[in-house]
């Protein structure tokens, strides 16, 4: 069996999405998950419906998270 290998938190790096960013490149089995990143994130950020993070391990896009705003 293949012993798995630790990540070094130190090659995580987490931003909020910005127009820069090309997320074009990112790849899941999950079609929704895709489309939002590509076509929703930032307009839902623009108009701070939500907040996204992109997460990069080794300069490399794997990963993102997002939350709603919430105003009370």
């Amino acid at each position: 069996m293949e012993q798995l290998q630790k990540i070094n938190p130190e090659e995580i790096k987490i931003e909020i999405i910005a127009q820069h960013h090309e997320v074009d490149i990112f790849q899941s089995y999950e079609k929704e998950l895709i489309d939002f990143l590509r076509e929703d994130a930032l307009e839902n950020q623009k108009q701070r419906l939500s907040i996204t993070f992109l997460w990069f391990y080794e300069n490399q896009l794997v990963s993102y998270s997002w939350y709603p705003i919430l105003l009370f």
